[in-house]
């Protein structure tokens, strides 16, 4: 699919007006990021950031801000990628959007966890775990509930990190 994108941009390049389309250049860097490409990823949700800022539409500013923290914290710019998460946050928040805020805390988590902050991260999972309860998205809160386990089995606390992944298996189960 990225090969698609690349040939749709440079053809619309080609043939308009010379801007690349910020839907393209935001699928670009989710599918450069999904395949570990986080500089490369950081590139093209940069400028789709730009474009979609200069347009004014905050909804997808902020899941381009999640999306470059995530990127960031993966490429060992934590401290960097933090940040763009809590823009996006504030966004999201601003926008009253509880899903896209659960996301932007379960993100935030993701890189505490990578970061070995086990506490931290578990602040996180849970504020996003009570948002993603009142949606009706099981398997986003079966993967935080998930989440949450992870950083009792880091702390060794094996007991209830058995008892939230069977949690999380019955979510996900749920239908």
């Amino acid at each position: 699919s990225i090969e698609c994108y690349v040939q749709y941009m440079t053809l619309s390049q080609t043939t308009g007006d010379g801007a690349a389309d910020p839907e393209i250049l935001l699928r670009l860097g989710l599918s450069n990021s999904a395949i570990g490409e986080h500089a490369v990823a950081l590139e093209f949700l940069s400028q789709a950031h730009t474009f979609y800022e200069e347009l004014g539409d905050t909804r997808i500013q902020a899941l381009c801000l999640q999306h470059i923290g995530a990127a960031e914290g993966r490429s060992g710019q934590l401290d960097q990628g933090m940040g763009s998460l809590e823009r996006s946050l504030r966004l999201r928040r601003a926008a009253q959007d509880r899903p896209g805020e659960a996301d932007s805390l379960e993100e935030m988590g993701l890189l505490c966890f990578l970061d070995r902050d086990h506490l931290r991260a578990r602040g996180f999972f849970e504020q996003a775990e009570k948002l993603f309860a009142e949606t009706s998205d099981r398997a986003a809160l079966a993967t935080c509930v998930l989440h949450i386990g992870a950083t009792h089995a880091a702390l060794a606390e094996h007991d209830r990190a058995i008892q939230l992944f069977k949690a999380a298996l019955m979510i996900g189960a749920e239908r």
